[in-house]
């Protein structure tokens, strides 16, 4: 342990990834978490440059690399990868050693255009956000067992309102105060899952609005369950705030 400096390893999507930092590890602990970021890698290439004042090569490696999945723009049906290379610093880092990391960082712009992907960098504005906040608070429910009672009544009330907040889901599901009481770990387990949708950039409280995930809607829109309403938003709108990482998944 240094100066901003905590050594580990977080495992993200099954693979073991060191970190340097903990900002480092925030981050990674994001990533773990968002199913859009399907490929995950820790310090994935090396490059080389020059350096423009000593004209002497030097080497830099980046922290993170993620590839995202998401719909195409194009054909929103179809899957469209988009490669990200993070560097991962604190604000005050960034700025006190900008003139030394401004060349390589150019050089990492440079090869990621190259290779099809966007570099860039993050810092704890982006990093230490309500998202990072809620991808903490929910990641401990996705290893609570299933309870079909519960869950199913939720995402039943919940497809009835089409957009509500949990305190309506959980008012509107059952009568009595314990059953809620009962009933609300398994509505977050919902959330962490992705079965349940909510603009998670945002403060997660009992009025956040939430609503049932598409693919999730579209099991429920057969004859014998019950029909799927038109949505508040359109498809597309839902799949944009939904998705998270949009924050850090989007050249700036």
């Amino acid at each position: 342990m240094g100066h901003r400096s905590v050594r580990g390893m977080v495992q993200v999507k099954g693979a073991s990834i060191a970190h340097e930092s903990t900002l480092e590890r925030d981050l990674l602990t994001i990533l773990d978490f968002m199913p859009s970021a399907q490929r995950v890698r820790g310090q994935p290439i090396t490059i080389p440059f020059r350096d423009p004042v000593t004209h002497k090569p030097r080497r830099y490696t980046p922290d993170v690399a993620v590839d995202f999945v998401g719909p195409n723009a194009a054909q929103p049906s179809t899957a469209a990868a988009t490669p990200m290379i993070y560097e991962v610093k604190y604000r005050a880092d960034l700025i006190a050693q900008w003139p030394r990391l401004k060349p390589a960082f150019l050089a990492a712009r440079a090869h990621a255009r190259e290779q099809g992907a966007t570099f860039k960098i993050l810092t704890e504005r982006e990093i230490r956000t309500p998202l990072l906040a809620n991808v903490t608070f929910l990641r401990p429910y996705l290893r609570r067992a299933e309870h079909d009672g519960f869950e199913e009544t939720l995402i039943a009330t919940l497809m009835a309102y089409e957009e509500a907040t949990p305190e309506i889901v959980l008012l509107a599901s059952f009568c009595d105060e314990h059953s809620r009481l009962q009933a609300l770990p398994h509505l977050w387990r919902l959330l962490a899952q992705g079965r349940i949708e909510a603009d998670l950039t945002l403060e997660l409280t009992m009025n956040t609005p939430i609503w049932v995930a598409e693919d999730e809607a579209t099991t429920w829109s057969d004859p014998h369950s019950y029909a799927l309403r038109p949505l508040v938003r359109s498809a597309a709108e839902r799949r944009r705030i939904a998705s998270p990482m949009r924050s850090i998944s989007t050249a700036s």
